[in-house]
This record gives structure tokens, C-alpha cells and sequence, in this order.
């Protein structure tokens, strides 16, 4: 009797202590952006064959929770290396994963789900507010933190979940699949401007259980993307629809607070120039009377080329305390920043709840950026469409902070990974061309250095999309 006690006891401090050292053990866990520091590395290099080889050496981003990372992340390393096809093929892969409608749950810490559609918020019905509601409801720091989830005795940490694209990153799927019809398939351009609007619309329909009061701002990026890609594919009305949309977005007063930008003036021009191409005298007329503005005689070109300008680095997240990013041995100039060379946004985070451990969002020291682009004797300036570094840093004490970035509340911590190899901005400028103009030469400027550029173009073609990336 004494025998089977001593022996159910033994077993059962046993357990104990094998709960205990599984816990510690799986709280303990590399942050994401350590893990790819080699790999980030190469990637500013342009060294994309050893950015890939990295990636698919490392161990913590070819696990199964992580395998949509693995597609992303590898994606994007193959279309700056330009093997578009192989890159649609992942892009595509976790495109139809994100559009399933399992998707559109939260997840907790074991894999459980829960249902975030919630079609009685009158905040979330997708309308455009030019002015601020009376009521929002609860701020979102004084949410219970029960609100919306569930609770479990998983010993699983939050990076150990399945990934599945932040918000901020689902479109960016479509765009590049899109993108890459300019070097390839042409039909990519009809095809994700459609599922660009569809992910703006999925993206609507969602609420927050953490606090489903806080009003929404569609990210106006899904539309006026739609609308280079329906232009490029020959369907100017269509093109139309889309900036017009876009232009609804940036009027809703929260849409420069959650995603950092305003109209692009380039905007105002398309809508007057389509409007008036097509016909559409009254609207011509209303909408120049809305923006102030007229069209110039050389405004109302024939043939153009959009190029999309993609610079540094998104920022990452890093947990607070003593944790330091390691120098790889064997890297170059481009080195990735220790804590001292980091610029951090500690006062600009916004203060997180008392039952979460806080952390810092910081991004590497890139400074350079393209100014003008340079044709002839014309400069252009680029203008922003999409804000990544804004909506990382600001973004979690806004909206981004019941997405997914925003992982869970059981005290296993937070959930560290995101798309790391994205850009920390993307501009665009619209390059007017000749009737017979075959090629276009231009040139831009990076720190000191001048950059010249030569593309073929296509005759048959009234718009054309090329694409750089500078991080340097």
C-alpha cells in the first residue's frame, strides 16, 4: 500500500515537473526577426540567393505553424529576384489560405477559434465619416481582457500558433501577384485588381471582439492599387471606380490616424483625366470643382508608365529588457542594427494594458530615399500609397491592436513574427510618355549616387507598371 502511494506520488511530482520545465521551455523563444537576420541581411545586399538558402536553413520559420511565413517571406526574396512565376506560385498558396473563411477567426494560443464577425457595429459597416463620431464606445486600453477571448491551459507560447498574414499584409499578397503581370502574365493585372476588392470588402466585414466600438477605416492601398491594375489592363472605367473608392477612403477621418497618409495629388489627376477621357462631363465638373483643380492640356496624355518605388525595411518587433540582435559573422556593410543603432519608438508606442507585457516596435537605420525621378529635363516626385512603417509603429494602439499582431492574453506572451522582408513604404509615380515611344530612360538619386534606368516599352500599351527597390 505504501509502495503504490510512494509510486503515485513520484509520478505525480514527475508530471509536475515536466509541466513545469515544458512551460518554462516553450515561453522561451527566440524573437523572429533574430532568426532572420542573416537572411534580412543578404536580402538589403541584393544577395537573393543567399537570402534564400538562409531561409530555407532555418529551422523556426519551416515549421508547420509557420509554413504561410515561409511562403511569404520567400515569395517576396523571389520577386525582387524576378522569378515572378515561382513567387506567384507561394503568393498564391497563401492568398487562398487567407481568403478561407477560417481566416476571418481569431485564434488562441492552442489552435481554438473564435468568431469575430459582428454585422450589428454601426462603425463597421464600411461607410466613409468625414467627421468624428460623438460616441466610440470604451477606449481600447479600458477593454476587459476577457472581451472576445478564450482562455486555455495550452503551454503552447503565441509565436507557436498557426500564422496566418496580418491585415496590413493580406493585400500586399494580391499586389505583388498583380505586380508581376507587368514582367509576365498580363491577365494577373484584371484578375487581383478583382481580388484586391475583395479583400477590402472581407477586411470590412470584420469586427474585434476586444472591442468591436472602435470605428474602422478601410486601407485605401486595396483600391488605388485595384486601380493601376484595372488601368493597366485596358479597363479604364473600372479604373475609375476603383480611385474614385480610393479617394472615399482617404475622406474618412480615421484613415490617416490608422494607416499614415493622405490623398496622393497623382489621384486628383487620374480621376479628372479618366473622367474626361471617358466622357463623363458632369463628373469632370464636379469633381474639379471638389478638388480646385483643372486639367492641363499636357495632362490629358495618352500613354504613361506608373512606377512603383519600394524602399528599406518594415520595422520589427523587439521584446523590452536587456535582449540584444546579434551581428552575424560573415556579413557585410548592410550589418543588421544592434539596440544602439536602432531607432526605437518607446515614446510613440502607446501604453499597453496592465496584463500585457509591453514591447518596443524599432526599425533599421535606413535614411535614403528616392526624391525625383528624373526624365529629360522633368522631375517627378514620388508619392506615398502605402505606409507599413506607420501602421506597425502606430497602428497597435489603434486599430492593428485586436488584429492578429495583437496575439492573446493568457500571459504565453506576444506573438513577435510578421512579414519581415516587406518594404517600410511604397510610392508611386506617373511617368507621361509620347505616342511613339518606344523606350523610356530615366534616372534617381540614392545618398550620393545616380541610378539610370532604360525599360522597353509597349506600343499597343496606353498604361505600363514597372517596379524598383532601394534599401541602402
Amino acid at each position: 500500500m505504501v509502495s503504490l502511494f510512494t509510486n503515485a506520488t513520484l509520478m505525480k511530482n514527475t508530471l509536475y515537473l515536466f509541466l513545469l520545465f515544458s512551460f518554462l521551455f516553450s515561453c522561451k523563444s527566440i524573437p523572429y526577426h533574430q532568426t532572420q537576420a542573416i537572411a534580412i541581411d543578404n536580402l538589403a545586399s541584393k544577395k537573393y540567393d543567399l537570402a534564400l538558402a538562409e531561409m530555407n536553413k532555418n529551422k523556426e520559420l519551416n515549421q508547420q505553424y509557420n509554413l504561410m511565413l515561409k511562403q511569404v517571406e520567400e515569395g517576396r526574396v523571389l520577386f525582387l529576384q524576378g522569378n515572378y512565376s515561382a513567387a506567384n506560385k507561394l503568393f498564391i498558396e497563401a492568398e487562398l489560405k487567407v481568403e478561407d473563411f477560417n481566416s476571418y477567426f481569431y485564434r488562441d494560443i492552442s489552435g481554438g477559434k473564435i468568431k469575430v464577425f459582428d454585422f450589428n457595429n454601426e462603425y463597421y459597416s464600411g461607410k466613409v465619416t468625414t467627421e468624428k463620431p460623438k460616441s466610440m464606445g470604451l477606449d481600447w486600453r479600458e477593454a476587459p481582457k476577457s472581451s472576445g477571448y478564450s482562455y486555455t491551459g495550452s503551454l503552447k507560447t503565441a509565436s507557436r500558433t498557426e500564422y496566418i498574414c496580418l491585415d496590413m499584409e493580406k493585400p500586399l499578397l494580391n499586389f505583388y501577384v498583380g505586380l508581376s503581370a507587368a514582367y509576365g502574365n498580363k491577365d494577373n493585372f484584371l484578375v487581383e485588381a478583382k481580388r484586391l476588392e475583395k479583400i477590402g470588402e472581407n477586411l470590412d466585414r470584420r469586427a474585434y471582439p476586444i472591442n468591436p466600438e472602435v470605428p474602422y477605416a478601410r486601407n485605401p492601398f486595396t483600391n488605388l492599387a485595384a486601380g493601376l491594375f484595372y488601368e493597366a489592363a485596358g479597363e479604364p472605367n473600372d479604373a475609375l471606380i476603383a480611385y474614385e473608392k480610393a479617394w472615399q477612403c482617404y475622406q474618412d477621418y480615421y484613415s490617416q490616424p490608422y494607416y499614415g497618409m493622405v490623398a496622393p495629388e497623382q489621384l486628383k489627376l487620374d480621376i479628372l483625366r479618366i473622367n474626361k477621357k471617358l466622357g463623363f462631363t458632369d463628373k469632370y465638373e464636379q469633381w474639379s470643382k471638389q478638388f480646385s483643380l483643372s486639367l492641363k492640356q499636357d495632362e490629358l496624355y495618352s500613354r504613361s508608365l506608373v512606377l512603383i518605388i519600394e524602399e528599406g525595411l518594415i520595422p520589427f518587433k523587439n521584446p523590452t529588457g536587456n535582449f540584444q540582435i546579434q551581428n552575424k559573422p560573415n556579413s557585410n556593410s548592410h550589418n543588421l542594427p544592434t539596440t544602439s543603432s536602432v531607432r526605437s519608438f518607446d515614446d510613440q508606442t502607446p501604453t499597453f494594458p496592465e496584463y500585457l507585457p509591453a514591447y518596443s516596435v524599432q526599425y533599421y537605420p535606413y535614411t535614403n530615399r528616392v526624391k525625383s525621378i528624373q526624365v529629360d529635363q522633368t522631375k517627378y516626385e514620388p508619392q506615398l500609397i502605402n505606409n507599413l512603417e506607420f501602421m506597425m509603429v502606430y497602428g497597435y494602439g489603434k486599430r492593428n491592436f485586436r488584429e492578429r499582431v495583437y496575439p492573446v492574453s493568457t500571459g504565453n506572451g506576444f506573438d513577435l513574427r510578421h512579414w519581415q522582408t516587406l518594404p517600410n513604404k511604397i510610392y508611386y509615380v506617373r511617368i507621361p510618355l509620347k505616342k511613339d515611344e518606344s523606350t523610356l530612360k530615366f534616372s534617381y538619386t540614392v545618398g550620393r549616387q545616380i541610378r539610370n534606368v532604360e525599360y522597353t516599352l509597349d506600343l499597343n500599351k496606353q498604361m505600363q507598371i514597372r517596379h524598383i527597390y532601394v534599401c541602402e
